[in-house]
């Protein structure tokens, strides 16, 4: 080689070259690789007119990645000789690197590796038959084939422009067969996945071994590609593309950190926006069954904080923005796109938790407009796993302190009136059953928080109990529901709401609405479940409280104090006290302490032990 360069026979000794570089014994490689450093400056190549020019010489710099055996740079002419018979190499490699048995695909990506090495910069002239050859190893069913699809994809990055693998790579990633974004050119809907999932992880070990990403254009054709929203719908159907799409977003930011203190700046305020929303829609992935899903859900939660210092004020400034590109010019949620498992739906939720978790505040329009997206997708008529969904988010919205006190006191009216109430009506199935459940444990915690933050402030909550009288029937049939849980909070929620009475000096309950609550809520002393029962003692404790002396006396009286004895003597010794607290109210609250202590007196020997009417017979 080193006498005749231009020997027909050189391209086949150069093979056997990389053949002896890419040998599995050690000592193969090292002999090889002393023949190379003896004889390789020694070569001299003419240029001629069918040759690849050679026009500029690559400086290795920190960090360069060299394969096995080599530890640097190979000497020039060795190089040079390499490039000037690139054309004869490199297709011949990607042809075999197509072969149907296991070991011929490794045995040519090995060689192709090696080539790579002493080609450097030249490769870019083939590298549409490289990026799709590549791209079909990383589908490969062989580990080991995979591995070396890695090493040449860095190597890749390594020696050529980014823009010039961009070229090939961003429209394969995209799902066309070519670099021609057209309808002939797109790939079967049952081979996208596959297709996406190689060209994608190309893409993540092309940025891995990329020095620069120089400049802003860069970034903004591979957040074209991460923010596909098809590659994500397609990622929930196989998970590994989903892996490959997180893989390549924090090889892209780890790549911008790199680049000092103008790095991150290359990402443009569109591509930090697409690089955040896509983090959501993976941060969403945190509920699933699947372990592998969970992984992906926390790092890329991880992932996020990287884009900004401040992850506050990441998320003040993008989260009105993205929530308009999600809306589809605000038509989304009305020409129902939107459903439990859609793209759209994952990010609006995660975008709230974030604001709820890092309590943003200054960003009203986007409070505004949510409240408006919750109260449509809420509606009787949506998807009722959509509503399902939309309605535990907004409980983790009221539960959060300082997003109630700061924004969900603002919305109060739309919140109770037109997102909870309507979802409390009654309707026949198992998921109508469990959206009243979800709705009604909404409404507790609303009324909770409510209650902590009206504390000394009786006027704050004016507006409900004027319109307590069209909230009490909803909450009256639904003490019979069918599901314990509903039951239970239905209680707790009529204990909420007596209290917020009993703190408003002058004001009792409605004697109407007395005589219609009390016999249904009593009747829960019956409840099957004992936390029910337990439930309904707090509440007509509660109700006792806040209701006129006048009007409780007499039969409502004496129905309470009946029912109160029967259950009195319970096994449960934990229904036993809670009905004594009830029994305790009544006599404490002076409003006809001789009916219940006469009902003491003829029950304490009927029941298994007299103690409780014997403290019930000495209290004043």
């Amino acid at each position: 080689i080193s006498i005749f360069p231009n020997f027909q026979y050189t391209k086949d000794l150069l093979l056997l070259l990389a053949a002896g570089l890419s040998d599995p014994a050690r000592e193969v490689q090292q002999f090889a690789l002393e023949n190379i450093e003896n004889a390789g400056e020694t070569i001299q190549i003419p240029i001629t007119e069918n040759s690849d020019s050679i026009e500029m010489e690559i400086t290795p710099c920190e960090g360069f990645y060299y394969p096995e055996p080599f530890v640097t740079q190979p000497p020039a002419g060795i190089r040079n000789l390499f490039k000037h018979h690139l054309r004869d190499i490199v297709p011949l490699l990607l042809k075999q690197s197509e072969d149907w048995t296991t070991q011929g695909r490794l045995n040519a990506l090995t060689l192709l590796r090696t080539v790579l090495v002493f080609a450097e910069d030249k490769i870019t002239l083939h590298l549409d038959g490289i990026v799709f050859s590549l791209c079909e190893a990383f589908r490969d069913d062989d580990k080991d084939v995979i591995v070396l699809a890695k090493d040449c994809s860095r190597l890749v990055g390594q020696y050529t422009k980014l823009e010039n693998g961009l070229y090939y790579l961003v429209p394969k990633c995209l799902g066309n067969v070519s670099n021609q974004d057209d309808a002939n050119t797109r790939v079967g809907v049952q081979d996208s996945a596959g297709a996406r999932l190689g060209a994608l992880s190309m893409l993540s070990n092309v940025l891995y071994g990329t020095p620069k990403l120089e400049k802003k254009e860069n970034v903004d054709k591979i957040m074209e590609v991460l923010s596909d929203p098809l590659l994500c719908e397609l990622g929930l159907e196989s998970y590994s593309l989903l892996g490959e799409l997180l893989r390549s977003l924090q090889e892209l930011i780890l790549r911008l950190e790199k680049e000092n203190e103008g790095g991150i700046k290359l990402m443009s305020h569109e591509a930090k926006q697409k690089t955040l929303k896509t983090l959501l829609f993976l941060i969403s992935l945190e509920n699933s069954s699947d372990e592998q899903l969970k992984d992906i859900s926390k790092a890329a939660n991880t992932t996020i904080s990287k884009l900004e210092e401040d992850e506050n004020q990441l998320i003040s400034t993008f989260a009105k923005p993205i929530l308009d590109e999600i809306l589809d010019n605000k038509g989304a949620v009305e020409s129902q796109k939107w459903n439990k498992a859609s793209i759209e739906r994952r990010v609006f939720d995660q975008l709230v938790r974030k604001c709820i978790q890092l309590n943003v505040s200054g960003i009203d329009e986007f409070y505004t407009e949510m409240i408006s997206v919750l109260e449509k997708s809420c509606s009787t008529c949506a998807d009722a796993d959509l509503r399902l969904c939309q309605l535990s988010l907004l409980q983790s919205y009221i539960a959060d302190q300082f997003q109630f006190e700061t924004n969900v006191f603002r919305f109060r009216k739309q919140i109770l009136f037109d997102i909870l109430m309507p979802n409390l009506i009654w309707r026949v199935g198992r998921v109508a059953s469990t959206i009243r459940k979800i709705t009604m444990f909404a409404l507790g915690t609303f009324l909770v928080k409510l209650t902590l933050m009206t504390t000394g402030k009786s006027n704050r909550f004016d507006w409900l109990l004027e319109e307590i009288a069209q909230i009490m029937p909803l909450l009256k049939s639904s003490l019979d529901d069918f599901e314990a849980d509903t039951r239970m909070f239905t209680c707790q929620v009529l204990g909420f709401i007596f209290v917020l009475f009993q703190s408003q000096q002058d004001t009792c309950l409605d004697p109407t609405i007395f005589q219609d609550i009390y016999h249904p809520l009593v009747c829960r002393l019956d409840d099957a479940q004992d936390l029910v029962r337990i439930a309904a003692c707090k509440a007509i404790e509660d109700l006792i409280r806040c209701t006129d002396k006048a009007a409780l006396r007499g039969t409502a009286l004496k129905y309470i104090v009946e029912s109160c004895f029967v259950h009195l003597d319970d096994r449960d010794k934990n229904i036993q006290q809670a009905v004594y607290k009830v029994l305790e109210t009544i006599i404490k609250a002076d409003i006809d302490t001789p009916v219940v202590q006469a009902h003491a007196k003829k029950e304490r020997t009927r029941h298994r032990s007299p103690e409780l009417c014997d403290m019930l017979l000495n209290l004043k």
